[in-house]
């Protein structure tokens, strides 16, 4: 990522102190992220300035505005009032022509459109409303900021060739409805080859999502450090290090006739070479349907079954990873 920081100012309503404070928090996690975000009161605490001015002048050399929506915000923005009334009125004209520059965020405990303003109405927004989706939300903020798309654009494929069919006037329908009511199976089985490509698939998402976790735990704790070593294709060992110090670790591979699954070894003496010693088996069930579960067979609560391979690298990392990290 290049080192230019994006510079943003952010537009709010002077309501509560516990809006304001969350504001403030938004700003905080944005700069922790190298954005060059600022409110107002950031800037009047260091200088004595025109306060319209410095709105113009914020406004006009911010790459982004981030206008933080509300109840109140929508009320003082329709009724031209206060700073918010003044900041609305110098960005209407900016809407039209730039309105890319502007990203809309709302806060509200009620129907939606009553924090937003007249003029925004049919604009996109990000819905900051509940407190345990703020994580995601603000992820979704960050890559609008950096100019990154938060999803992942597909590959576009070679075209089909299609061709005119032959018009029939008596060619039978395929609306019948007369078996809606019928849950008919999918008979087709997977076969040994589909099997194996299914669960190799399984255990490289497995190895990214181990990477992912370890990855964001390292960007929140400074004294945290991990290791993956890729003993091949289909065999790898992380250790997980705290203040340098050696405090988890496993094997992780892909199972034979023996062993079938996925199989782990956890602890601190993992060998390398020997795949004859695991505490952690997980197993591959498939139904006609073709649906597949994963089920951790050694789980001291039981075995637990799982349809999604994230499902798997919580437990594991719940129930045999972090209380190792905590001690």
């Amino acid at each position: 990522m290049s080192d230019n920081h994006k510079k943003v100012f952010v537009s709010y309503d002077w309501g509560t102190p516990e809006h304001e404070q969350w504001v403030y928090d938004l700003v905080k996690d944005l700069r922790s992220d190298g954005v060059d975000a600022i409110i107002d009161k950031l800037i009047t605490q260091m200088h004595t300035v025109q306060l319209e001015r410095m709105m113009i002048e914020e406004m006009k050399e911010s790459d982004h505005v981030i206008m933080v929506l509300t109840k109140e915000y929508a009320r003082k923005a329709d009724g031209m009032q206060g700073g918010v009334g003044f900041e609305t009125l110098q960005s209407l004209p900016d809407l039209l022509s730039n309105s890319d520059k502007y990203i809309f965020i709302m806060r509200h405990d009620g129907d939606f459109k009553d924090a937003v303003p007249y003029h925004l109405r049919g604009f996109h927004f990000i819905d900051f409303s509940s407190d345990s989706e703020y994580e995601k939300k603000y992820n979704q903020l960050l890559h609008r900021v950096e100019g990154i798309p938060y999803y992942e654009l597909p590959p576009l494929g070679k075209k089909k060739d299609l061709k005119p069919r032959p018009f029939n006037i008596e060619e039978p329908t395929s609306n019948n409805k007369i078996f809606n009511d019928i849950d008919l199976p999918k008979l087709k089985r997977l076969n040994d080859l589909e099997k194996d490509q299914l669960e190799a698939s399984a255990y490289n998402e497995m190895i990214d999502l181990f990477n992912q976790l370890f990855e964001e735990l390292e960007n929140k704790n400074s004294n945290f450090k991990y290791t993956n070593e890729k003993i091949n294709h289909q065999k790898h060992i992380f250790k997980l290090y705290l203040d340098g110090t050696l405090k988890s670790g496993f094997k992780v591979w892909r199972g034979n006739h023996l062993f079938p699954g996925i199989n782990f070894q956890f602890g601190h003496m993992l060998d390398i070479n020997s795949d004859n010693s695991l505490n952690e088996n997980i197993m591959f069930n498939y139904s006609q349907n073709g649906e597949i579960t994963m089920k951790l067979m050694m789980n001291m609560m039981g075995s637990s079954e799982h349809k999604e391979v994230v499902g798997v690298v919580k437990e594991l990392w719940s129930s045999r990873l972090e209380p190792d990290l905590k001690r």
